[in-house]
């Protein structure tokens, strides 16, 4: 997984994101990067991104930052965003 791009009323994919990648931080900015620079591309939705991710082993505080800008091109474009949290490798 982790950021799978889809169309909310048919379920057609649209993009697969950072499939690596199973940090929150990481995977909102990137995120917010693609959206931000292909929004011109995405008609008014309804659109979902299923962020898959799992907490950090270092985690203790802070983190993810979802930017007033992104939120408005989320709105604008009418993406919801799901947070789909998974258990670590080791658990």
């Amino acid at each position: 997984m982790p950021i799978h791009l889809y169309s909310e009323e048919n379920r057609v994919s649209i993009k697969e994101l950072h499939v690596e990648e199973w940090d929150l931080p990481t995977q909102l900015e990137k995120l917010q990067v693609w959206v931000l620079a292909n929004s011109s591309s995405l008609n008014n939705g309804p659109y979902v991104a299923d962020i898959g991710f799992m907490v950090r082993d270092d985690a203790g505080g802070g983190g993810a930052v979802l930017s007033h800008e992104a939120m408005r091109v989320f709105a604008k474009v009418n993406l919801s965003i799901y947070f789909s949290e998974y258990v670590g490798k080791d658990e």
